[in-house]
């Protein structure tokens, strides 16, 4: 199980309905595309690795019954107007081991890639906020795992400022944890209390 407890969303743009963790998800106005630029930061999990960033280009199209963003595609069913909302979609995982600088806790380990996940998700929103339900899958046989998430937004705005605090939490199927964070034998008994996880093929 891994749990991801906060992360916030800030646009200047109309907010539609976003029924999964996409971040990207209902920044564009409806029926329009978008072009931008962010930065993303990330504390890596593996030890002696610190902090991360990465630039990403952000290229937006949210149509009435189907999206493309910078790393994921999908479609929309259901009843939009009432905040009730299905999507299936594919997205690429932003996981994998740092390839710029190779922590020690690391070292002699196979590289871990990102994958592409496969996914369905299903919200009810209201003045409340918006809830919503997911279901991935590896489908790159990258680390053939599989994901559950539930989470929760709060969109709100003030003037031509939106602001979409988030909170969810994952769980996660051996396949996924031990792709990313599983162990030979021989390294979990060497440092097995540095990541203490399941042996990787």
């Amino acid at each position: 199980m891994r749990c991801r407890l906060l992360s916030l969303t800030l646009a200047l743009a109309a907010p539609a309905a976003s029924a999964n963790s996409d971040w990207l998800s209902g920044i564009a106005a409806p029926d329009s595309a978008a072009i931008g630029a962010a930065r993303r930061f990330e504390q890596s999990p593996y030890r002696g690795a610190g902090s991360g960033t990465d630039f990403l280009p952000l290229y937006l199209y949210e149509g009435e019954r189907f999206y493309m963003h910078s790393y994921a595609a999908g479609a929309k069913f259901g009843e939009l107007s009432s905040g009730r909302r299905f999507d299936l979609f594919l997205r690429y995982r932003f996981e994998g081991y740092p390839s710029d600088r190779v922590p020690e806790s690391l070292a002699g380990m196979r590289p871990r890639e990102s994958g592409i996940d496969a996914g369905f998700s299903a919200q009810a929103g209201g003045g409340w906020g918006i809830a919503y339900a997911e279901l991935l899958h590896d489908i790159s046989e990258i680390s053939r795992g599989s994901e559950l998430r539930f989470g929760y937004k709060y969109p709100f705005r003030r003037g031509r400022l939106w602001l979409q605090p988030q909170a969810m939490l994952g769980f996660r199927d051996a396949n996924l944890n031990n792709y990313y964070y599983g162990v030979r034998p021989a390294r979990r008994r060497r440092c097995g209390r540095l990541i203490p996880r399941a042996a990787a093929p």
